[in-house]
């Protein structure tokens, strides 16, 4: 994943920072990669949102997911994936998964 990518390098980046006598090349490539990764996971979210905008119902539900807390959009969209949309949930008060309260979310 585009975040596993972005960490390793910049552990790359910070081990040659430390090492002796870093080669100056080499760490300002580092530096460009890192900064490219991070503005490309920016636009593939950017994508996701706007796509997930598209069908307000599921917009709802990523906004509702998202706003608990250590729930970001990614752990969102495979939460409603795997439940499907919580269609398979006969009560959306009381509805327990993953440890969280899923509230409101059955239409």
């Amino acid at each position: 994943t585009l975040q596993k990518e972005i960490t390793q390098n910049k552990s790359r980046l910070e081990a040659l920072k430390h090492s002796h006598e870093p080669n100056k090349f080499v760490f300002n490539e580092l530096k460009k990669l890192v900064r490219h990764l991070e503005n490309q996971k920016l636009r593939v979210n950017d994508q996701i949102i706007r796509v997930a905008q598209e069908d307000e119902v599921f917009y709802q539900k990523v906004e509702k997911l998202t706003s608990i807390h250590g729930i970001g959009l990614l752990s969102a969209l495979v939460i409603i994936a795997e439940t499907n949309g919580f269609e398979l949930f006969t009560s959306g008060l009381g509805t327990k998964f993953f440890s969280y309260k899923i509230i409101i979310f059955v239409a």
